[in-house]
């Protein structure tokens, strides 16, 4: 007797035969058509889209690590020809993390595993480079963060104190221009390639203490603006990441604070050297007190000048990027003295195992104005955030959901 197929039996075959096409047409890669070769990626938004690569057809070949291609000359990040590389040593050394590490005779090059960058870490040495926890890295001469020299005193004694949440990719001229202190600009004045970096990771020598990639010198308090009371000639600065900066711990375990006495004597002034008054200073405002505390001037301690400092992009939306690869961050901004509709609240909360969730009053006084940088034209406003940047801006809950259910 014959048995029938069902048509659930056929429904699920079809589906199955369709899955295993899609998967593997719309898998990304090298892709030989039309007589050229082609790095294909596919995005929501365009599609499949496909990027010639200009090369021999004859000699171009790709190799057994995702995403990199050679020609009897140079290896291929995806579309892109890494300049200097050399593809008969090339190999990759790292692949922990989204920030993964390579190199060949030439270079050792980083690259993040969902990008479409790649950075040489600027004067590394290959044959004796190690990986440490991200964004660190060393060999005999130096230690590195991200692609950028630390020029250490000691490498033998460079220590990863705390790893990376945050990490930047910047042209060279903005690096030396805008996202540089000034007190580094000479100092990385050679640089001319793209780079990548942190400023909050930590990392340390016997005698000196690095945030990010930045040196932090004993003579050199940093803070944030944390209150300002203009009618009591008070502001409180958090010092926590400068205070902790030896310590092997999350420094978000506990907050350190000091309160300035606004008095005629105490400086306030611009990086610039423009002077400036208490009426400019902002919360959030990454400033330098001088001079710095000593360890038993806890009661005595009396700060002479208060320097307001550039800050980068990282910084000022610190609060706002989620610290984990992968994840979202939710920020939900109300107006001072409303309340957040309940049921925008209940869909929210909801919401909770997709994205932790942040409920706060609209800062007008805080140092970044959110409302002019991300069109913010009425509250309550939904941001939601990755560790790159804002992902998501809305004032409907149902637009929220459906971004999280996409």
């Amino acid at each position: 007797m014959k048995k029938k197929l069902s048509s659930t039996g056929i429904v699920v075959g079809i589906l199955i035969v369709g899955i295993l096409y899609l998967w593997f047409s719309f898998k990304p890669g090298f892709v030989y058509e039309n007589g050229t070769w082609n790095y294909v990626s596919y995005d929501t938004g365009a599609g499949r889209r496909v990027s010639p690569i200009n090369v021999n057809k004859d000699e171009f070949k790709v190799l057994k690590y995702r995403d990199f291609a050679r020609d009897n000359n140079s290896v291929y990040f995806k579309n892109y020809k890494v300049e200097g590389s050399d593809p008969e040593t090339f190999k990759i050394i790292s692949t922990k993390g989204r920030f993964h590490y390579a190199k060949d005779k030439n270079n050792v090059y980083i690259y993040a595993s969902d990008d479409w960058s790649i950075f040489k870490v600027i004067n590394a040495d290959p044959d004796s480079f190690k990986v440490l926890k991200y964004p660190y890295s060393k060999d005999k001469n130096d230690a590195y963060c991200g692609s950028i020299p630390l020029f250490v005193d000691d490498v033998s004694t460079f220590e990863v104190i705390k790893g990376a949440r945050f990490s930047t990719q910047t042209s060279y001229e903005n690096f030396l221009t805008r996202q540089n202190d000034p007190s580094n600009r000479k100092k990385y004045e050679f640089i001319t390639e793209s780079v990548i970096y942190s400023e909050d990771a930590k990392a340390k020598t016997e005698h000196l203490t690095y945030l990010g990639y930045k040196l932090v010198e004993d003579n050199q308090m940093f803070g944030n603006i944390a209150r300002v009371e203009p009618e009591n000639n008070l502001v409180e600065v958090d010092i926590s990441e400068w205070d902790k900066k030896d310590i092997k711990s999350n420094i978000d375990d506990y907050g350190v604070s000091i309160l300035v006495e606004i008095t005629n004597d105490l400086i306030i002034k611009q990086e610039s050297g423009s002077l400036s008054n208490i009426n400019s200073l902002k919360i959030g405002q990454k400033v330098l007190l001088n001079p710095p505390r000593r360890i038993d001037e806890s009661i005595t301690y009396e700060v002479k000048e208060i320097i307001m400092l550039e800050m980068s992009d990282n910084e000022k939306y610190k609060r706002l990027l989620s610290n984990q690869q992968g994840r979202y961050l939710t920020t939900v901004f109300i107006k001072e003295g409303d309340l957040l509709p309940p049921t925008m609240k209940e869909t929210l909360l909801g919401l909770q195992s997709q994205s932790p969730m942040n409920f706060r009053v609209y800062q007008e006084d805080y140092v970044v104005d959110y409302k002019q940088e991300l069109n913010i034209e009425n509250f309550p406003v939904i941001l939601v955030f990755d560790t790159n940047g804002l992902v998501l801006k809305t004032y409907d809950t149902d637009e929220m959901v459906a971004f999280f259910n996409d």
